[in-house]
């Protein structure tokens, strides 16, 4: 009797620890993670005379999330990782001191808009802007 007794109190235990689990909250980044299919325009400007060049590339941007709030952006073109805080509604804007030397843009639905100055000094800049869809 008394063994089933302390088997009764451990189910309710178990029970109880069960049902004061916190359910795990959703991230709000999530929706954004994935591939994005995007249009790169990149373009530099050199010399003297600031001779400007662009360039058109289709490129895919893969987002991942890392940390707390921050986003992981893979471009495959170059195979370069860029990261920046994310805000809630989509929003980002980082400044380093190195490459990229700044990068923003939104997530807005399923789409991606960008901008990354990897470089820039009197005579030289390299801008890359992004502007894609998210594949399903």
């Amino acid at each position: 009797m008394k063994k089933g007794i302390n088997l009764m109190i451990l189910a309710i235990m178990a029970i109880g620890y069960v049902s004061c689990e916190k359910p795990k909250e959703k991230d709000y980044r999530d929706k954004w993670v994935g591939s994005y299919e995007c249009e790169e325009i990149y373009t530099w400007c050199s010399g003297p005379i600031d001779t400007v060049h662009t360039k058109i590339y289709k490129t895919n941007v893969i987002v991942t999330a890392k940390n707390d709030a921050w986003i992981v952006f893979c471009v495959n073109r170059n195979e370069k990782r860029y990261g920046a805080n994310v805000n809630e509604d989509g929003s980002f804007n980082e400044i380093n001191d190195i490459e990229p030397r700044y990068i923003n843009g939104i997530f807005h639905a399923d789409s991606l808009n960008m901008t990354i100055v990897h470089s820039y000094s009197p005579g030289h800049s390299n801008i890359s802007y992004f502007k894609g869809k998210k594949q399903k």
